[in-house]
C-alpha cells in the first residue's frame, strides 16, 4: 500500500517494534535507501507510479521517538514506468540516482528537482544502482539485460557528464541487486543477485584500499570486473543479497564517521537466539553470534530467493 514502516532495531521479546509508519500511498513502495548527512538521516523511496520521495528522520514525542517528515516528492520517470531503484549519491550533497523499467538511469538534484542526466543504452530495465562506499564516484548499475556497468560520476560536481567506463555481461538474466563490500580492504569486491542464475561475486581491478590510491589512480577509467565466485544453492529467483559483517573489526572503520546517536544502533550484540539464524552452509551455536569463516581470506554473504522465501548465509574465498 505504499507505506514506509520504521522499526526499532532493538528486539522486544523476539519481535521488532514498529515506531512509525507513513500514510498509505496510491502505489507500491519498491525500494528505499538511507543517507546520513551532517548528523541528519534521510530516506529515499521509489514507487510503482513512476515517482520518488525523500524523507528526513526527526525526533518526535518530546524527543523520545522518531518519525519521517516528507521533504520532497516528484515524478522521476515516464508515466508507465515503475521506479525499481533509488540511491543517494555519496559524493554529491543533493544528488539521488533512479532507475526504472523504462531502461533509463537518471540523476536528480533533490533540492531543485532538476534532471542532471538521463543515461540510455540499457537493453532492459535498470534494476539497481550501487555507489562504492570508499570510492563514491564509482557507481555500479545492474540491469535486466544481465550486464553490470560501472560509471564515473566525478564530473557531476563540475556540471559535467557522467561516463560509462566499464561493463561485464554477468548473466543471461537480470542483475537485480548489487552490493560492494563495505570494508576498505575489500572495497573492490561486489556481490550480484542474478535472478535465474544465482549469486555471483566479482572483483574490480582497482586498488583495494582506496585511501592509498594516488590522484592518477583515482582518475584512471580503466576499471574491469572479473567473476571470482558463484553460489547456486537457491532453488528460486536470486533476489536479494548483502555482506555479513561478522566482527567489531569489520564494523570499526564503517561506523567511525557517524555521530554517537546513530552509531549506537550499529553495535554488535551477542544473542542467545542466534541458533535461529537461517543458514545453509554454516550453523550458529546457542552461545555464538558470529558466523565462522573458512579462512582469513573468505567473506560472508547473505542471500535470499523470491518464491521459496529462503535466506542463506555462505562464504566466498576472495583470494583467487
Amino acid at each position: 500500500n505504499g507505506q514506509i514502516l520504521l522499526y526499532d532495531s532493538e528486539l522486544n521479546n523476539g519481535k521488532l517494534s514498529l515506531i512509525f509508519s507513513t500514510d498509505p500511498a496510491p502505489a507500491s513502495a519498491i525500494t528505499i535507501d538511507w543517507k546520513i548527512q551532517n548528523s541528519t538521516a534521510y530516506l529515499a523511496a521509489s514507487f510503482s507510479n513512476h515517482s520518488i520521495s525523500i524523507w528526513r528522520l526527526v525526533r518526535s514525542f518530546g524527543g523520545k521517538g522518531w518519525k519521517l517528515d516528507l521533504e520532497t516528492n516528484f515524478i522521476a520517470h515516464e508515466e508507465s514506468a515503475e521506479v525499481w531503484t533509488v540511491r543517494f549519491d555519496l559524493n554529491h550533497r543533493n544528488v539521488v540516482y533512479t532507475g526504472a523499467d523504462d531502461a533509463i538511469f537518471k540523476g536528480w538534484n533533490i533540492k531543485t528537482g532538476e534532471l542532471l542526466f538521463a543515461k540510455k543504452g540499457f537493453g532492459a530495465g535498470v534494476c539497481h544502482i550501487e555507489p562504492n562506499p570508499h570510492i563514491p564516484y564509482l557507481v555500479a548499475v545492474g540491469s535486466y539485460d544481465g550486464t553490470i556497468r560501472i560509471f564515473n560520476t566525478k564530473n557531476l560536481s563540475l556540471g559535467g557528464e557522467i561516463k560509462q567506463i566499464s561493463s561485464i555481461k554477468a548473466a543471461n538474466s537480470g542483475v537485480w541487486r548489487l552490493r560492494w563490500h563495505p570494508s576498505k580492504k575489500h572495497s573492490n569486491v561486489i556481490l550480484a543477485a542474478c535472478t535465474e542464475e544465482g549469486f555471483k561475486v566479482f572483483r574490480a581491478n582497482f586498488e583495494r584500499n582506496s585511501s592509498r590510491m594516488t590522484n592518477s589512480e583515482q582518475d584512471n577509467d580503466d576499471v574491469r570486473l572479473r567473476q571470482i565466485a558463484s553460489y547456486k544453492e537457491h532453488k528460486s529467483l536470486a533476489y536479494g543479497c548483502d555482506w555479513v559483517m561478522n566482527s567489531e573489526e569489520d564494523l570499526e572503520e564503517d561506523v567511525s564517521g557517524l555521530d554517537n546517536e546513530f552509531s549506537s544502533y550499529l553495535e554488535v550484540k551477542t544473542s542467545n537466539n542466534a541458533s535461529k539464524c537461517i543458514t545453509s552452509m554454516h550453523t550458529c551455536s546457542n552461545n555464538e553470534s558470529r558466523i565462522e569463516r573458512s579462512s582469513s581470506s573468505s567473506l560472508c554473504a547473505a542471500s535470499c530467493s523470491f518464491y521459496d522465501a529462503q535466506l542463506h548465509i555462505w562464504s566466498v574465498d576472495v583470494c583467487r
